[in-house]
């Protein structure tokens, strides 16, 4: 899978880099481009489509009513972060779809869901997409597992996910997958292109620090049960954000000295940064950005600390 931008290639902490030109399409390439207004019609003639509407879980809605529902749940999932939806385009064709779904607190496991249009199966699309979705689960949101469920009986999705490398869990009784054991694409199978248009970079962006900084303010919660007790996780949540504006605009750009930041402006105070001293340190022109976190810390005094922690 190759990753454009119109697209973007990001690390955990979902920052996006300079543009880069997407590659040059041919017949084989398929683009996955996030879910939204835009898909309406090819969404409505699969929701129609009654050789479809069994993996659309349209249930007892219209299906105009239910094609509302998946771009708004879409759009407010991915700016939360809790899911990120795409539409697989064939040429211009849309063909189907794919998403990365967050039901649990745990942001290290998410679900892979999945449905292409009867008139395009039999071409790989689904093997195709899923896998771009995995490498975008493993490589840029970070996720350990990713997880799949399946109507029994249903012989086709089983043998898309065994070919990404989905094996069965009989405790969970869902398909798993770790970044290991992801299968490599074979040569026919062509170039995947994960697009992010320009104007959806904002959505993305939120989407990602929101996962960024829960993950930061779980580990929290469960490493120090005892200072977080009465702690809102939403409030929680929230001050990490406005942290992690801080941290960028101080430069900092690694995942480890971002989540130290928001780490710190939980532990210590919202405002730590205004103290004086620390503030200088994030600063200073004598050391590289990437070494001013550390080189704080190690010089982060009780002293300091207390003093930072009166700042609210």
């Amino acid at each position: 899978m190759m990753v454009a931008t119109r697209a973007f290639d990001a690390g955990a902490s979902g920052r996006f880099p300079a543009a880069t030109h997407p590659p040059a399409r041919t017949s084989a390439t398929r683009e996955l481009v996030p879910l939204d207004g835009r898909h309406r019609a090819g969404l409505l003639r699969s929701a129609l489509d009654p050789d479809v509407s069994d993996a659309t879980a349209r249930g007892g809605l219209s299906a105009s009513d239910w094609v509302e529902n998946v771009v708004l749940a879409a759009l407010r999932g991915r700016r939360a972060g809790r899911r990120f939806d795409f539409a697989v385009l064939a040429g211009d064709a849309f063909v189907g779809f794919t998403g990365l779904h967050f039901y649990e607190q745990r942001a290290e496991l998410g679900e892979l869901a999945y449905w292409i249009e009867a008139d395009s199966r039999g071409h790989g699309h689904a093997t195709a997409a899923g896998r771009g979705v995995a490498r975008f689960a493993f490589d840029v949101l970070g996720v350990r597992v990713l997880q799949a469920r399946i109507r029994r009986g249903n012989d086709a999705s089983r043998r898309v996910l065994e070919k990404l490398g989905f094996q069965w869990d009989t405790q969970s009784k869902r398909y798993l997958l770790v970044r290991e054991e992801l299968a490599r694409p074979p040569a026919s199978e062509g170039d995947t292109v994960l697009v992010i248009r320009r104007s959806q970079r904002d959505a993305f962006q939120a989407g990602l620090d929101r996962r960024f900084v829960r993950a930061v303010t779980a580990r929290l919660m469960e490493e120090l049960p005892q200072t977080f007790a009465e702690a809102d996780a939403t409030e929680l949540e929230d001050l990490a954000l406005s942290a992690l504006g801080r941290a960028r605009a101080y430069g900092l750009t690694a995942d480890p000295d971002m989540s130290a930041f928001v780490e710190l402006a939980l532990l210590i105070s919202p405002r730590f940064d205004e103290h004086p001293f620390i503030a200088a340190a994030l600063r200073d022109p004598k050391v590289a950005v990437g070494e001013r976190m550390a080189a704080l810390l190690a010089r982060l005094s009780a002293e300091i600390w207390d003093d930072a922690s009166q700042l609210r």
